[in-house]
Parts: structure tokens; sequence; C-alpha cells
């Protein structure tokens, strides 16, 4: 992280890889589950972000304590701003 307490551009990139990651290991089961309950199961990309924020740290595979610490305190809307750009698509489903 730089002095300013902003992450380096290689951090970035493993955190937006750490999400990635994330979705991959629960988007499966969430679009089951909807299609369980009758749902389509097609998630638009914010709350897919959201989905992630709650899941990063266990599937993510961070292993970079200044990233930990910086989701700690960036809050959720520049959680979201940052993570936005690794998520090419509005929506995620099948």
């Amino acid at each position: 992280m730089t002095t300013n307490g902003k992450l380096t551009k290689e951090q970035l990139d493993n955190l937006g890889n750490a999400f990635l990651r994330t979705w991959e290991a629960i988007g499966g089961d969430v679009l089951q589950c909807m299609e369980q309950q009758g749902e389509d199961p097609v998630v638009k990309r914010d709350d897919v972000i959201e989905m992630c924020m709650d899941h990063v740290r266990n599937y993510g595979q961070i292993k970079d304590k200044e990233i930990l610490a910086w989701l700690d305190t960036a809050g959720y809307a520049l959680i979201m701003r940052t993570a936005k750009p690794y998520f090419k698509f509005a929506r995620y489903g099948w």
C-alpha cells in the first residue's frame, strides 16, 4: 500500500482477481438456489460484487495483509467502485 493509504496497481489487480475467484466459488450455488426458488438465475453486476464483498475473505485467497487492512477501512462505496472494473458484464447468470 502506498503511504497515502491507497492500493498499488498490483494490489488492485490482486484484489480484483480475489473478487473474481470469489464469484467463481459462490456463483454457481447462488444461481442454483435462485432456480430452486423459481427465480430467473440472473444477477446484476452490483449485486454480484456485493455478494463477493461478504465472502472475499473466505474464497478470495488474499494473502496481502495491506489489502485486508484496506478492505476493513475502505467502505462500501469505495469497494464497489474498485471491484466494478473487474466484472465486465452487466448481468451474471445462466
